[in-house]
């Protein structure tokens, strides 16, 4: 009986729970609903992304880039005036290991000092602002595949959004922290002449420990909405970046607490102990953030999943059918008012998962049939899409010839060749009238079949 149910509920976690419209449902069950939603897919993508394999290649990225990244972050901070406040930041991270922290400082001020002068300096420089940028291409890499983004940013625009999150974090955070602890002490003055002060101050300093949560919670927020190369909505990304920033900061607990355990024990082996925990910290908070950002990913694109199965991938004939709808709905709109179309938008009025349409628009792309365009006014709205060809061009057998030939190896010995003199001839079947008529008549002449079926 036991396996029975068991199997039910998988088979209802499966299929049965997402053919059903959430607008259709009382909002008393819509959102038990949707959540439940949210974390099947977010755990599906989690495991079908391998995002634990990337969160271990992010950690290797980390520990070649995190003392030329901190010589950057030296260099802005002490712009600012700001390198005492860093390094006390650093002290208290690792509090149990003085001498680590001080190796850290002076590694990374004798690299920035090497970077501003001497023989080397410009390579010092180009070195620092390297490592800089692999890392952080790599984690938009990894959180553009999450998306569904086939293409990154350019050179110029990753140099300059780069240098902009390099340079905006560290000031916010330093100065935030110091904020905080000047207006601690202005409001401890102000109630202390307060009556009943003293309930008020026991309310805010517990208030204040709560601070590094909402610190926190506003860096993972920042990081889901502007590191992937697309619109990121709010929404998502808040409760992303709550749900991650309260695990980690469980996790930065649990950090502290194994490192005194070990150092307590043994002087030596606690030592020993520090670099493991060390890796092993840095790799869950990386599987964090991308286990976050999945979870950001899946609350902006849960409703685009209804009536299609988490787990079901598209077959070659379910590719060719959303491709010719995809191309219908442009040549429409072009024919209507010219302007190019988002990804969202496409996905939306198609009611077809966000990723799907960004792979299939990606092919289109590379086939010549569609063209990407920059919209500079809506510049975090999505990618836009436009026709490449006159509408006429665009027959369901154009589109299917080109998506069945991108990609795969050229090379093909004697006995494909002769296949494919076999598969042409299939081919040329499809000069029949309905596989010859541009997409948007096609479209028509369908309707209109309908319409005379109905009556």
């Amino acid at each position: 009986m036991e396996t029975v149910m068991n199997f039910d509920l998988i088979d209802y976690c499966k299929e049965k729970l997402w053919l059903t419209r959430s607008r259709d449902l009382p909002w008393w069950k819509r959102i038990p609903v949707n959540t439940v939603r949210v974390i099947i897919l977010t755990s599906r993508r989690f495991i079908q992304n391998q995002c634990t394999l990337k969160a271990s290649a992010l950690t290797f990225y980390t520990l070649f880039s995190i003392v030329p990244i901190l010589a950057l972050i030296f260099g802005i901070a002490k712009g600012f005036g700001l390198e005492k406040m860093l390094e006390q930041k650093i002290h208290s991270a690792v509090a149990d290991y003085p001498a680590m922290a001080e190796k850290i400082i002076n590694f990374a001020d004798t690299m920035l000092r090497n970077a501003k002068g001497g023989v080397v300096a410009g390579i010092g420089v180009l070195l620092l602002i390297w490592s800089a940028i692999k890392l952080m291409g790599s984690i938009e890499a990894n959180l553009n595949e999450i998306w569904g983004v086939k293409q990154g940013r350019t050179l110029i625009r990753k140099v300059t959004d780069y240098a902009a999150i390099l340079i905006i974090c560290p000031i916010l955070l330093l100065t935030a922290g110091s904020g905080v602890v000047f207006a601690a002490a202005k409001m401890d003055r102000i109630i202390n002449t307060m009556p009943g002060g003293e309930h008020v101050g026991a309310l805010i300093r517990f208030g204040q420990g709560f601070f590094p949560l909402l610190i926190t919670w506003l860096v993972f927020t920042f990081i889901y909405v502007t590191i992937p190369n697309t619109k990121v909505k709010w929404k998502g990304a808040l409760i992303a970046g709550l749900a991650a920033a309260a695990t980690y900061t469980l996790l930065q607990q649990f950090y502290v607490f194994a490192q005194f355990t070990t150092s307590k024990f043994n002087a030596i082996y606690g030592s020993f102990a520090a670099l493991p925990l060390f890796l092993t910290w840095l790799n869950l908070s990386w599987i964090l953030i991308l286990a976050g950002a999945q979870l950001s990913f899946a609350i902006q694109n849960i409703c685009e999943y209804e009536m299609q199965p988490v787990d079901s991938e598209l077959s070659q004939i379910q590719r060719h059918i959303y491709a010719i709808e995809i191309c219908s709905m442009m040549v429409r709109n072009f024919q209507d008012c010219g302007k190019p179309v988002s990804d969202e938008r496409i996905s939306a009025e198609l009611e077809l998962p966000i990723r799907m349409v960004r792979s299939l628009l990606f092919d289109l792309v590379r086939g010549g049939i569609l063209l990407q365009t920059s919209e500079p006014e809506e510049k975090f709205a999505g990618h836009h899409y436009q026709i490449a060809m006159p509408p006429e061009k665009i027959t369901a057998k154009h589109l299917i010839l080109t998506l069945n030939e991108l990609g795969g190896s050229k090379y093909m010995n004697e006995q494909a060749r002769s296949c494919l003199k076999i598969y042409r001839q299939i081919e040329s079947q499809l000069d029949s009238r309905p596989a010859s008529m541009p997409v948007a008549e096609l479209r028509k002449s369908f309707s209109s079949q309908e319409t005379e079926t109905r009556s």
